[in-house]
């Protein structure tokens, strides 16, 4: 039973990198603009982000354990499957499975994990703002590869504070339709 939920773990993270990230800005007002540069700040931000992460992938399969992030550099250290890590940087994921020494490479140079570890990340050009909707409260914006907009694409939700954006949640959604959604709640 623990390495099938490992196997989920697996699969659930990467239909969460096969889905895409694609071009540009200039088709947004000027204050959705302004916004899509507060959300390039707030994931700049040269301070470790660290906390909780609770994951939901096809099947409603569910993990959950800490992450850190920090521009170019994304961990997730699962408690359940237990002794799972992900560790992304510089383009490449490294999934290591403790329990039974497995080790899996992944190139992220195409998919929108990849483009979010990009060391400073502008949302511009190379990746295409597909959406963006506010509340008071939050802000989702939505990403594709400009090159390869209909692989797949990816969300991200904000929480507004008084201090800036926080980032919420990460939506993947690969070329079949599949949904991995990463939950995140900072350490204080």
């Amino acid at each position: 039973m623990i390495t099938k939920f490992r196997h989920l773990a697996f699969m659930g993270l990467a239909a969460f990198l096969n889905a895409c990230a694609s071009g540009g800005i200039s088709h947004l007002s000027p204050s959705d603009q302004a916004m899509i540069h507060d959300v390039e700040n707030a994931l700049n931000r040269p301070q470790p982000v660290t906390g909780f992460f609770e994951q939901v992938g096809p099947g409603n399969w569910a993990g959950r354990g800490h992450f850190t992030y920090h521009p170019g550099y994304l961990l997730l250290a699962y408690d359940v499957p237990h002794g799972l890590r992900a560790e992304a940087e510089n383009q490449h994921l490294v999934v290591t499975d403790k329990a039974n020494g497995a080790v899996t490479r992944i190139g992220l140079a195409r998919h929108p994990l990849g483009l979010l570890l990009r060391k400073p990340l502008r949302l511009t050009r190379a990746i295409q703002v597909t959406q963006l909707v506010q509340t008071p409260s939050l802000l989702r914006i939505s990403l594709a590869e400009a090159a390869n907009p209909s692989q797949g694409l990816l969300s991200l939700d904000f929480e507004k504070t008084g201090a800036g954006l926080r980032l919420k949640d990460l939506i993947g959604t690969d070329v079949r339709k599949q949904q991995i959604q990463l939950s995140l709640h900072e350490s204080p």
